[in-house]
């Protein structure tokens, strides 16, 4: 493995690797420019596999950094929290135990994995959901005290999504493969061995 983090992407620069690992974005670094992002993308058409981790309602504007790239492959992060209730909120409704899986690699031998908080996704390649019960609650752009909403369901559907809202998507861009997981304390070293969360991670790199 390699680091590129002080170093721009190119297609030369990722030859000879098969996966690339893109952490929360933030908006402190630089944003991709049109020629890093085309050097992703042929990655990935090549048969590079992509493995993005997002978060929350675009907290430091990861959201509307790492969506370009993902566009092509059919894929979006939203700005909403995904919070959840009873039995599937550990803690609060931001720390959530996730269940609700669909048939797919990733998601192979996995029983439940947890977010703290996470983020949605739009529902095009969603592996995995919140419950029937969960929600996106949408980022507050006037709430400077955090990237949050209010941590309620404002009962507006065009606004915020209600019941089985996507939190982990995968698709097939070309010749390779993409995943895309809404929170980055998964696989943090608090959480990583909670649930089945490490086992996720394993399964995403394999895949």
């Amino acid at each position: 493995w390699a680091s590129i983090r002080e170093q721009p992407i190119s297609t030369p620069r990722l030859e000879g690797y098969k996966v690339l690992f893109i952490n929360l974005l933030h908006e402190a670094r630089p944003a991709f420019s049109s020629a890093e992002i085309e050097a992703i993308q042929k990655f990935v058409r090549d048969g590079g596999g992509l493995f993005v981790i997002a978060d929350h309602t675009n907290v430091y504007r990861h959201a509307e950094r790492i969506n370009p790239v993902l566009a092509p492959m059919g894929l979006e992060v939203t700005y909403h929290s995904a919070l959840d209730t009873s039995p599937n909120a550990v803690s609060g409704t931001a720390w959530i135990a996730i269940t609700n899986f669909m048939e797919h690699p990733v998601n192979q031998d996995i029983g439940m994995i947890s977010f703290q908080p996470g983020g949605t996704m739009a529902d095009s390649g969603a592996i995995a959901r919140t419950s029937e019960r969960g929600f996106g609650d949408l980022w507050d752009e006037a709430n400077t005290g955090g990237y949050y909403g209010n941590w309620r369901y404002d009962n507006d559907p065009e606004l915020e999504p209600k019941g089985e809202v996507p939190v982990v998507v995968a698709a097939e861009y070309g010749q390779g493969r993409v995943v895309v997981v809404g929170d980055q304390n998964i696989y943090g070293d608090a959480w990583l061995h909670f649930g089945d969360n490490f086992k996720h991670a394993l399964n995403a790199f394999e895949w």
